[in-house]
């Protein structure tokens, strides 16, 4: 075994200083990935055992395991990644620059998801491609709402959160790029069969990397989802639609190909521009801090 990881230290030309830190990081991702898996094991256990006495046929057998698994799920991996990480996991929600042009993360990234998802739905507009049809008033919008606040955190503290932080130590950049394509293949296998933003990803990564917290994503996120359910459009994971409006979305056209907002092919350009023009500031804030070098 000795002998391969000599060699992969010899093709990659690693010091010895580099090479243990790579051995290190896999260890905690290795550990984070055992700890999780029990952890989703332990707590779906729990989570039966606490809630079987709620009938099958109820609507409340649907969402409220669900939403207790997905919030403690999320606040046991913290506590995990804070004992792998010695103590670093509070890096993921206080990043070295607490604020962002003068504002908290969070509400920064709330803001830059509603203006993303205003501009989008604006273009749609203009070009006649959305259309209203009812409104659908439901008691289920407070319940999606704290789906969407569970989804969101589980992703952004596993993704963002953990695997990004972790991979970080070794190439901070490079990190970003690993963990989003781990991202698209988790995306693409809870798509149910749906549309998925290709890009989403990428630019919460890239956020990550420039602000170096996952609070930008938490409110990105929760807020790109909670506006396309009140539209009453398909947001992933979620069973419950057309709580409060309904309008579609024609697919006649080549931008708007699949009846949800995450699939369309704008949506995808949308966010690999968002991603571009952020690589660009990341490469020109390292370019200008070598030449003052």
């Amino acid at each position: 075994m000795q002998k391969y990881i000599d060699s992969f230290q010899r093709f990659l030309k690693l010091n010895d200083q580099q090479m243990r830190q790579i051995q290190q990081v896999s260890l905690q991702i290795v550990l984070l990935v055992i700890g999780l898996i029990v952890l989703n094991w332990f707590i779906g256990g729990v989570v039966t055992v606490l809630f079987g006495f709620i009938p099958a046929s109820s609507v409340y057998a649907q969402w409220i395991p669900t939403l207790f698994k997905n919030f403690l799920l999320g606040i046991s991996g913290y506590v995990l990644f804070q004992k792998i990480s010695n103590g670093r996991a509070e890096d993921l929600f206080l990043s070295a620059s607490r604020d962002f042009i003068g504002y908290p993360h969070w509400f920064v990234g709330t803001v830059v998801g509603l203006l993303v998802f205003v501009l989008l739905i604006g273009f749609l507009f203009i070009r006649k491609q959305v259309s209203f049809v009812d409104i659908t008033f439901s008691t289920t919008l407070f319940v999606n709402i704290l789906f969407i606040l569970s989804y969101t955190w589980i992703e952004e503290i596993i993704f963002r959160g953990m695997l990004q932080h972790c991979l970080a130590k070794i190439h901070k950049l490079a990190a970003v790029f690993v963990v989003w394509l781990i991202y698209l293949i988790y995306v693409r296998w809870f798509s149910d069969g749906s549309g998925f933003n290709v890009f989403y990803g990428l630019f919460l990564g890239l956020i990550t990397y420039w602000n170096g917290d996952i609070l930008f994503g938490l409110g990105f996120g929760f807020v790109w989802r909670l506006f396309q359910l009140i539209l009453g459009w398909k947001v992933r994971g979620l069973v419950y639609q057309k709580v409060l409006f309904d309008f579609s979305l024609k697919n006649n056209d080549i931008l708007l190909e699949v009846a949800d907002l995450d699939g369309l092919p704008i949506t995808n350009i949308v966010f690999l521009l968002l991603s571009l023009m952020l690589l660009a500031s990341i490469s020109w804030t390292y370019y200008r801090s070598r030449k003052t070098i």
